[in-house]
C-alpha cells in the first residue's frame, strides 16, 4: 500500500504532510515566500519533497531571497526583441 503522509522538519518544526505535497503547499499562506533550502540546499518551491527532509522557508526580503530574484529578473529579457528577418518580416 503507497504511503500517503511523509515526515518533515519545517523551520525547525516536524510536521506530517501529505506525501504530495510541495513548497508551494507548505508556504501557501505566507506570499514572501519565493523558495525554500532542502536539506541545506536552495531549491524552488515546486521541488517534490520526501520522507525526511529537513525544508526552511526562503523570504524575498532576505539575504537569499534578494540574491535569488537578482538571478532571475537577470535571465529574462528586459524588453522583446524584434523579429529576425526570417520571421514576421517575411510575412
Amino acid at each position: 500500500m503507497a504511503q500517503n503522509t511523509i515526515s518533515l522538519t519545517v523551520n525547525g518544526e516536524a510536521k506530517e504532510v501529505d506525501a504530495n505535497q510541495t513548497g508551494v503547499d507548505l508556504f501557501a499562506d505566507d506570499k514572501n515566500i519565493i523558495a525554500v533550502r532542502l536539506n541545506g540546499e536552495p531549491r524552488d518551491l515546486y521541488t517534490p519533497l520526501s520522507n525526511g527532509d529537513e525544508v526552511e522557508s526562503i523570504a524575498l526580503d532576505s539575504p537569499d531571497g534578494i540574491a535569488i530574484m537578482r538571478r532571475m529578473s537577470w535571465r529574462r529579457p528586459c524588453r522583446r526583441s524584434a523579429p529576425t528577418r526570417s520571421s514576421a518580416w517575411d510575412l
